[in-house]
């Protein structure tokens, strides 16, 4: 009978990271961090067109309305929320949107962490994050939701 190797095994038994790689992994976590929230605030900015006022953004219904609750969320945040004695209302409208960005960022890698570990430990029927474009579960939504796949991601971003 062989024995099998645990899946918990003694931290003592197992080498760590050196020095140098934990400082280049950190330095890779912090720059893949800064990227995601630079995206996320570029795609904001993009979809709801928030460097032109409301009136000139040209959105369709859905996007427009979703500016609207957005602007009033973040005008709520900064009337109402402690603001430094030189912090603006621009600037503390500002700093809500970057607070909420930084969220949705914080939410969308937690669900894809969670997506992940769910498709390793065999817990979903076909597999979505593993394989990409290629994976059975998105070819799968590709074959039965063909009007999704409109956007730039081909309907990925809304599997996911």
């Amino acid at each position: 009978m062989s024995t099998l190797p645990s899946r918990n095994p003694d931290p003592s038994q197992t080498p760590g990271l050196s020095p140098e790689a934990k400082a280049r992994l950190a330095a890779v976590v912090r720059s893949l961090r800064e990227r995601l929230l630079k995206d996320l605030g570029d795609a904001v900015q993009s979809t709801y067109r928030l460097s032109l006022p409301l009136e000139q953004a040209d959105l369709d219904e859905e996007a427009w309305r979703k500016r609207k609750r957005l602007e009033a969320w973040l005008d709520e945040e900064a009337r109402g929320g402690s603001r430094g004695g030189k912090e603006t209302l621009a600037q503390a409208r500002e700093r809500h949107l970057q607070g909420i960005i930084k969220s949705a960022a914080a939410t969308l890698l937690n669900r894809l962490v969670v997506l992940r570990q769910a498709e390793a430990l065999g817990m979903v029927r076909l597999k979505v994050l593993s394989g990409g474009w290629e994976s059975p579960g998105y070819r799968e939504f590709r074959a039965f939701a063909p009007d999704l796949l409109a956007d730039e991601t081909e309907g990925y971003a809304e599997l996911l």
